[in-house]
């Protein structure tokens, strides 16, 4: 479980992974890929975007799959190569209530 405030990720390569039954909260982030997908939410995972930015990703923004759950609460995915969310085998996406600070 882990919580990441005010962050600004440029990746060069690679992704935000949350998988295994894992928990993961960004508040107030921005994520950007250059290469690959900017979140991807697996099996049994759940992460929650609040206030945040996924962009100019070149690959999926947030892709969630094989009962992974993305919680998106006053947050964007814009501007990437493929899908901004892609949700496939049993996956979910969901808007919320915000988080408490």
């Amino acid at each position: 479980q882990g919580r990441i405030d005010a962050l600004t990720a440029q990746l060069e390569v690679g992704t935000i992974q949350v998988a295994s039954t894992g928990e993961l909260a960004l508040l107030h982030c921005r994520v950007q890929s250059a290469e690959g997908c900017g979140l991807v939410v697996g099996p049994g995972a759940l992460a929650t975007l609040q206030w945040s930015e996924v962009q100019d990703c070149s690959g999926h923004g947030v892709m969630v799959h094989n009962g992974g759950v993305v919680v998106l609460s006053h947050s964007e995915v814009r501007n990437c190569g493929l899908h901004g969310l892609l949700v496939f085998h049993d996956g979910s996406a969901t808007p919320a209530a915000p988080l408490s600070p």
